[in-house]
């Protein structure tokens, strides 16, 4: 049950991760890297890790997370599953699901292969401060 949230190289989240061109939002870039185990419901999805180079008070306006696999049976994604996000009412509290394209809830127990092996690529879009 650990999820890491780095930049788009996969090393530490900088400010080179962070789009701010635009007027009324920012826009930041990241990899998620699991490892653990999955947990019914979702992994904790700590955003409050991230939050200190980001220009922004509240909550994201929107968490877009999507596996970019690469070859089929080799990723979770590839096989046709995808990934959800669950808002929390913290930073600390979002949650991450992973489904099957059938729409089953991945087991609870030791992540697959399928999943480690998913590049897990999340766009999160925050309000600008003003």
């Amino acid at each position: 049950m650990a999820l890491a949230i780095n930049g788009m190289d996969g090393n530490p989240f900088t400010t080179r991760d962070i789009d701010a061109s635009s007027s009324n939002v920012v826009t930041t870039y990241h990899v998620i890297t699991p490892s653990g185990s999955y947990v019914t419901g979702g992994d904790t999805l700590d955003l409050s890790t991230i939050s200190g180079l980001i220009p922004s008070s509240s909550l994201p306006l929107d968490v877009d997370v999507n596996g970019a696999g690469n070859t089929a049976g080799t990723s979770h994604t590839a096989l046709g599953n995808y990934y959800a996000i669950v808002q929390g009412a913290t930073l600390a509290a979002y949650k991450l699901q992973m489904w099957t394209g059938g729409g089953l809830q991945l087991a609870a127990g030791a992540y697959p292969a399928t999943v480690t092996n998913d590049r897990i690529i999340a766009k999160i879009t925050w309000r600008k401060l003003i």
